[in-house]
């Protein structure tokens, strides 16, 4: 989720599973919010030695809640019982 936009395509992100914070650089989010309004970002990002930038496809959900993560992880593994369950399946797949 954003948290605040420093500077033009700079973001601080805090990561809804980890509550970890940081920095990422995304043009794709810039434009991306000038059509729509986004609750949730799943990003696909790499570190440029500088701070995280964003690659490839960007998910940017209107309506999908960190909870509704908790449900669709738990339809790919149903052992899933928490946070950190996600977190090694994400890691994992």
């Amino acid at each position: 989720m954003i948290i605040e936009q420093p500077a033009t395509d700079f973001f601080n992100m805090v990561d809804v599973f980890s509550s970890e914070q940081f920095l990422l650089y995304s043009p794709g989010i810039t434009n991306i919010r000038k059509k729509q309004t986004t609750i949730v970002w799943f990003n696909l990002i790499g570190y440029n030695g500088a701070c995280w930038q964003s690659f490839g496809p960007i998910g940017a959900y209107k309506g999908f809640e960190p909870d509704d993560i908790f449900f669709f992880a738990m339809e790919v593994n149903p052992t899933i019982e928490n946070e950190k369950d996600i977190l090694v399946n994400v890691e994992h797949n």
